[in-house]
């Protein structure tokens, strides 16, 4: 079974682009989740994750809302995807999310005529969308 489910806050606002072979639109972004948790001297620490979750179709079109800050419930799988750049591979741990709940958003929606960032060129390459096993995930 392959399920992963995460409460946390936007690193940035989702960026937006289409894979490369079926041009599904997808939206992306990166996730900070924390946990509090108390070491072995009893001391309580607080770790930061980040994860990088990607959103197609549909769903994707629904990030449209969202901006840095704002809190979100993912639900999803996790994708492991392997990029060659300049001769060496790199091995990416993703979520491709299935539902997302807009829990808390920091600011109000941006204006349907307002910009939003959507991925490069360069950043498309480096996410793995421009070929190899899985071309059509985006990270």
């Amino acid at each position: 079974m392959n399920k992963v489910t995460l409460i946390g806050y936007l690193g940035d606002a989702p960026l937006f682009g289409e894979t490369t072979k079926s041009k599904t639109p997808y939206g992306r972004f990166s996730l900070a989740t924390n946990q509090v948790y108390k070491d072995r001297n009893g001391d309580k620490q607080d770790r930061t994750d980040w994860h990088r979750v990607t959103a197609f179709a549909g769903l994707a079109r629904s990030l449209r809302m969202l901006q840095k800050g704002d809190l979100v419930a993912i639900h999803g799988h996790l994708r492991t995807d392997t990029v060659e750049k300049d001769g060496e591979k790199r091995t990416f741990v993703g979520v491709i999310a299935t539902e997302i709940k807009f829990l808390k958003l920091k600011a109000k929606p941006r204006a349907e005529d307002e910009p939003i960032a959507e991925a490069t060129e360069t950043e498309e390459a480096e996410a793995g969308t421009d070929g190899g096993e899985g071309d059509d995930i985006p990270f």
